[in-house]
C-alpha cells in the first residue's frame, strides 16, 4: 500500500503518527511504558531519525517486490547441485542466493543513492527543512534557494551539479554492468536492410516530431544553465532573459564555499541514501 499511495497522502498520516502532543500514536506508546513523550519533527534529535524511519517504511515495498523477482528467477538447478554436494542452508546462500542477486542489489543501492539526493517530498511537507536546517537536503535547499530566498543563480549550479552527480552514479554503474556482462548487440542494426520507399515521408515526419520534442525538452535545461552562469541573487520581479547579461561564476563560488550547513545537507542526503 505505502508503494502506491500519493506521497502527500502518506505524509499526512506520519504526522499523525508523529503529533507531538500527548494524542499522538507514538507519543501514546511510550507513556504506555512510562516514558516521556517527545517532539519528534520539533527537535533537532529526532527529526532526522524521524523521517528515515518514514522512508524505510514506506518505500521498501517495490525493493522487496523486485528482490522476489530476482530470486524467483534462480535456477532450482544450483540448489540441487548444492544439495548433491552437501552444502548447507547456509551455504546455499552465500555461494548462489549472494552472487546471482548481486546484480539486483546493485541496481537498488545506485537508485536508492540517485532517489535521496532527489528527496524533496516528505522533508518539505513534514519539517520544512527544521528545526535549525536538520532535515534540508539537497533538493529541498534548491527549492528554499529559488523560491524562498530568490537566489535563482545559485539554485540552477546546485541543480546542475547535482545533476552531473547523478549521471556520474548512473555512469559508473551501467559501465560496470556492461564491462561484467559483455555488450549484446548482435542483430540491434544490420547495414544491409532496405527500407521501402513509402516509409520515407512517414520517417521523416517522424524525425521531425522528435526534433521538436527533445528542443522543447532541452530548452528548460539550457535556460538553467545559462542561468547558472547568471547572479546568484536576483528579485522575484526582475526579468530575465535567456542569455545572462553578466557573465560570472558565483553561484559555483558560493556552491562551493562550504560552511557548516552545506556539509549537513550533503550529509542528511547521505543519511536518507543509507537508510
Amino acid at each position: 500500500l505505502p508503494g502506491i499511495a500519493s506521497g502527500v497522502a502518506l505524509s499526512v498520516v506520519w504526522l499523525w503518527l508523529y503529533d507531538s502532543s500527548p494524542d499522538g500514536l507514538f507519543n501514546q506508546v511510550l507513556m504506555f511504558f512510562g516514558i516521556p513523550s517527545q517532539n519528534w519533527l520539533s527537535s533537532s534529535k529526532t527529526s532526522m531519525l524521524s523521517l528515515m524511519l518514514m522512508a524505510i517504511l514506506s518505500g521498501q515495498g517495490s525493493n522487496i517486490i523486485i528482490y522476489i523477482a530476482a530470486l524467483l528467477g534462480i535456477d532450482n538447478s544450483y540448489f540441487e547441485a548444492a544439495e548433491l554436494d552437501g552444502a548447507t542452508f547456509f551455504q546455499k546462500v552465500r555461494y548462489i542466493v549472494f552472487p546471482l542477486v548481486k546484480p539486483t542489489t546493485l541496481f537498488l543501492l545506485v537508485t536508492g543513492i540517485i532517489g535521496s539526493f532527489q528527496v524533496f517530498q516528505n522533508a518539505f511537507m513534514m519539517t520544512g527543512g527544521g528545526p535549525d536546517n536538520s532535515t534540508t537536503m539537497i533538493g529541498l535547499l534548491i527549492y528554499k534557494n529559488a523560491f524562498e530566498y530568490s537566489k535563482f543563480g545559485l539554485a540552477c549550479a546546485q541543480a546542475i551539479l547535482l545533476a552531473i552527480v547523478i549521471a556520474l552514479i548512473s555512469w559508473a554503474r551501467t559501465s560496470n554492468t556492461e564491462r561484467r556482462n559483455g555488450m549484446a548487440t548482435t542483430g540491434l542494426y544490420s547495414p544491409h536492410v532496405n527500407h521501402p520507399k513509402k516509409r520515407i515521408a512517414r520517417n521523416i515526419l517522424l524525425a521531425v516530431i522528435l526534433i521538436l520534442f527533445a528542443l522543447l525538452t532541452l530548452f528548460p535545461i539550457f535556460y538553467m544553465i545559462m542561468s547558472s552562469f547568471g547572479p546568484a541573487v536576483a528579485t522575484a520581479g526582475t526579468s530575465r532573459s535567456i542569455f545572462p547579461r553578466v557573465w560570472t561564476l558565483d553561484s559555483y563560488k558560493a556552491f562551493f564555499s562550504f560552511s557548516k550547513y552545506s556539509v549537513r545537507w550533503i550529509v542528511n542526503s547521505l543519511i536518507v541514501a543509507s537508510a
